[in-house]
């Protein structure tokens, strides 16, 4: 959420909100990797709710623990297993604790994993299709292509490597994970 400033302005949103309400934020967790990496963000907020230093997460919108249904509903039950309250800026009358708004939720976290898909889905259909077209896909050429000419690429000799990382990512959605499995830093 780093690029053209969505993350300082959710930032900015959040902290209206807190500001708002009579909430004292204690840390902000920033995570810029698209989609969530789920362990290293769970790791720093469950540390500072096991530790006490926490008692509310307010987060801009439900896609912001992640965009894996399952992984957003861990979260919200272990939340709610300590107790902690859990505002939603984008849908502040959200009560996790109500059953019939546990089950929006829900809705919600699959709807923020579909969208993922879609994302993905597009990005790949429209690679595939300048690529298709001989057309420069825009900048320093990616992984896997080398330039053949001023607005040609064509895929080079680590071509199926990339593209064998990519599958292995997008089946467990974790950069860092992915990159142990391949013996990468």
């Amino acid at each position: 959420q780093n690029d053209k400033g969505s993350l300082n302005i959710q930032i900015d949103k959040n902290l209206k909100y807190c500001n708002a309400n009579n909430i004292n934020p204690v840390r902000i967790y920033k995570q810029v990797i698209s989609g969530g990496n789920g362990e290293v963000l769970k790791t720093e907020v469950r540390n500072d709710i096991e530790s006490g230093l926490i008692n509310c997460v307010v987060m801009w919108e439900i896609s912001r623990i992640a965009r894996v249904a399952s992984w957003i509903l861990n979260e919200i039950d272990y939340f709610i297993s300590k107790k902690i309250k859990v505002i939603i800026v984008t849908n502040p009358t959200l009560d996790v604790y109500n059953a019939n708004d546990k089950f929006m939720l829900t809705i919600q976290s699959g709807v923020a994993e579909f969208e993922k898909a879609q994302i993905l889905e597009r990005s790949i259909t429209s690679m595939e299709q300048r690529k298709d077209n001989g057309e420069r896909m825009a900048g320093t050429p990616p992984l896997g292509y080398t330039r053949v000419g001023k607005n040609h690429w064509e895929k080079n000799e680590k071509f199926d490597e990339v593209l064998n990382a990519f599958e292995l990512f997008n089946k467990i959605d974790s950069a860092n994970k992915t990159a142990k499995l391949l013996g990468w830093s």
